[in-house]
């Protein structure tokens, strides 16, 4: 038998033989996006880039990169860049692995073709900050296996070889259940009622009667108003009260309570007076956008404007770190260290929310005149029978009252009659051009008038005075001042100097003075204020004859002795 053998051509042998002996095709040159720029990114960015970058070395654009010959496309060893890298002094705290210093090198050599310019820091996580792939800005996705967070404990404690706690007995189960849902603890009864029930659903049945509890709505809302910053006052100076926070805090107890889906509970927050105008509750819950500091004493242009900015800060910082989590104010004044958050970002997210300002609006609420008809008529009820239970301490009051001697004025003087003393004939001194009226002396916020010294000491007393300010948005001043010539204030009525709108007391040079918290003006009409000074301390507050605000005891009470004091603006009846 004959077997045929096959025999290569000779042409065939010639071009094997050339394939043989070819070089290999060159390699591809690093990509610049998807390896350079990580590589500058992550390692060099934070020191050379940016207004003053280190050295005088900017990478991160091509232009600036190049300049130098910090960069020679197809040299590296002319390449200041390389020589540093390869000498391990830059970066200079952890220098390029190296299989990262080839791809520099490498990418050098090649050419050094740039990418993307300027490069984005925030394009690519590093060791030191957050880039757009950081995990926690990625889109959320649905883990496959078992939906339950237990899985992923489990996970973890096998890892650690260690066995889940014992599960709890149905005392401890309650208390826990009923402390986290309702912050209060169970009765016994409700403790009792579980324990005996053994059906297979009596954990779900007291998970539903908490959840339908009002009081749920009232634990949820306390944690999320400590994330929002919520507070009944305004947080600035002297953080006066907000008598309309209320509102906002109902809201978030009613959302809770009526299980309102997440989407819309943080859109009506945002911007439910837009989305809806016409509902109430839409605009109730836009309280968030105000719950934070607010200027209510800073006066002019310049200064309003700084608050406003302080004011935007916080709206913006309180808006990212609610709904996004991320700490965006931190970008006010730089970059942010961490998070990919450009200055440029904040000022955009601001110039969003710029629109918001602090003020008070009318609900949209068809029944609002007959739910405050209601309210009315439901306070007068308890007035009325508080009136018929204080009738007779009155009485009783008022009988002994008549048996002392009725108080004599001390000094008294009527500014449409003239400057003379009714009482004792002292002439008060005008300082400035003060206008004496039909309606009386008139004031210009630096005019006063003086009286010469008080022939009299008197260390309990009462100041009061019949006063007009000329409008609301005055800062404060002393309407009647017992003093010295040489500034030393014993006691004083002053019109908002820590409140403004409000009537209070002041002495020391307002060392002691404290507001009495009384409702503040409307209007700017005639109206009789007065404080009494008691000889313990007590200093009370009255508006048109009706106690204003709260008494409260001064310290260290002033006494001022004959010949030593004098009256200034005094009060004209």
């Amino acid at each position: 038998m004959v077997f045929a053998r096959p025999v290569l051509g000779q042409w065939s042998l010639v071009i094997l033989l050339l394939l043989l002996l070819a070089p290999a095709s060159p390699a591809a040159p690093p990509d610049f996006d998807t390896q350079i720029a990580p590589l500058l990114a992550s390692h060099c960015l934070d020191c050379h880039s940016g207004p003053k970058p280190k050295g005088g070395l900017d990478l991160s654009q091509k232009s600036k990169a190049f300049a130098k010959k910090a960069i020679v496309a197809g040299k590296p060893d002319e390449s200041a860049v390389w020589r540093q890298v390869a000498a391990d002094e830059m970066p200079p705290k952890k220098p390029l692995a190296a299989a990262e210093r080839k791809i520099l090198k490498d990418w050098i050599a090649a050419g050094a073709a740039w990418g993307a310019d300027p490069i984005d820091p925030f394009q690519f996580t590093s060791s030191t900050r957050a880039g757009y792939d950081w995990w926690a800005l990625q889109p959320l996705t649905k883990p496959a296996g078992a939906a339950s967070i237990d899985r992923f404990v489990i996970e973890k404690l096998d890892a650690a070889k260690l066995k889940p706690s014992p599960p709890a007995d149905k005392r401890t189960l309650i208390r826990r259940l009923t402390y986290d849902l309702l912050g209060l603890p169970p009765t016994p009864a409700e403790v009792e009622a579980f324990v005996k029930d053994e059906s297979p659903a009596a954990y779900e049945k007291v998970v539903d009667l908490l959840l339908a509890s009002p009081h749920y709505g009232e634990r949820l809302a306390r944690h999320w108003m400590d994330v929002v910053r919520f507070g009944e006052s305004d947080g600035f100076e002297r953080n006066m009260g907000r008598k309309t926070a209320w509102p906002y805090r109902d809201w978030l107890i009613r959302a809770f309570n009526s299980d309102l889906p997440y989407d819309q509970f943080a859109k009506l927050q945002l911007a439910g007076d837009v989305l809806d105008p016409q509902n109430a509750e839409a605009v109730r819950a836009t309280g968030f956008l105000v719950a934070g500091v607010h200027n209510t004493v800073l006066g002019n242009d310049a200064m309003r404007a700084i608050a406003k900015q302080d004011e935007l800060e916080d709206l913006v910082g309180a808006t990212g770190q609610t709904f996004l989590g991320l700490t965006v104010n931190c970008a006010r004044c730089h970059d942010h260290k961490f998070d990919p958050i450009s200055q440029k970002d904040f000022y955009r997210f601001t110039s969003a929310l710029s629109g918001v300002a602090h003020g008070e609006r009318a609900l949209p609420d068809a029944g609002r005149e007959a739910k405050i008809a209601a309210l009315t008529k439901a306070v007068a009820e308890v007035r009325a029978s508080l009136d018929t239970l204080e009738a007779p301490a009155r009485q009783a009051i008022l009988g002994a009252a008549a048996k002392d001697p009725v108080p004599v004025p001390v000094a008294a003087w009527d500014f449409r009659k003239g400057l003379k003393d009714l009482v004792g004939g002292l002439h008060a001194e005008p300082r400035g051009d003060v206008k004496l009226t039909e309606a009386g002396a008139a004031f210009d916020g630096k005019t006063f008038l003086r009286t010469p010294p008080l022939p009299f000491a008197v260390r309990a007393k009462t100041l009061e005075a019949w006063v007009t300010v000329a409008n609301l948005e005055q800062r404060g001043g002393g309407v009647v001042t017992v003093g010295t010539p040489d500034g030393n204030i014993f006691d004083s009525i002053v019109y908002g100097e820590n409140e403004p709108n409000r009537w209070m007391a002041g002495s020391n040079g307002f060392v002691r003075t404290q507001p009495f918290h009384g409702a503040p003006e409307k209007t700017a009409r005639r109206t009789h204020v007065a404080v009494t000074y008691a000889a313990d301390g007590t200093v009370t507050g009255y508006r048109d004859g009706q106690p204003y605000g709260k008494p409260y005891v001064a310290k260290n009470p002033a006494e001022f002795a004959a010949e030593k004091a004098r009256l200034l603006r005094p009060p004209a009846p």
